[in-house]
């Protein structure tokens, strides 16, 4: 059976510099460079200063993502950790409110899901994600 190649926008949020991502990070977000069929992924790191510091202003999606129509857009479990930062939180969802606007299907890969699991649940739902990876029933 042939998969037909896909258009993927992957969330992240890493504030290492670059060269300096934990490896288990950088095989994790690169999985989905293994199929069979290679898939045309876009990766987006979300981190641009250290959340404390960020306010509430809305932020742009960055020029690869205006300039592409993708087929899904998966929210990888370091961006989805955010859930994790107490009060900046929510302050923190606005800010990526535009990842929320994209209209096509949308993917959770959390984890340590049942931490923060009602703050999680909550998120994806107001989001519209469709499918979450996880290890949980």
């Amino acid at each position: 059976m042939t998969v037909k190649s896909k258009r993927l926008l992957v969330i992240y949020y890493n504030y290492d510099p670059p060269g300096k991502m934990r490896l288990a990070i950088q095989h994790h977000l690169r999985g989905l460079e293994q199929g069979a069929s290679p898939h045309r992924i876009v990766y987006h790191n979300a981190y641009t200063a250290p959340y404390w510091e960020l306010d509430e202003q809305l932020e742009s999606p960055p020029p690869a993502v205006r300039q592409t129509e993708f087929d899904a857009v998966i929210l990888h479990n370091s961006f989805l950790c955010l859930r994790w930062t107490g009060w900046h939180f929510y302050k923190l969802k606005r800010r990526f409110d535009w990842i929320r606007q994209i209209n096509v299907p949308k993917i959770a890969i959390p984890q340590d899901e049942g931490d923060h699991a009602g703050l999680l649940d909550e998120w994806l739902l107001e989001w519209g994600v469709q499918a979450v990876l996880t290890v949980h029933h």
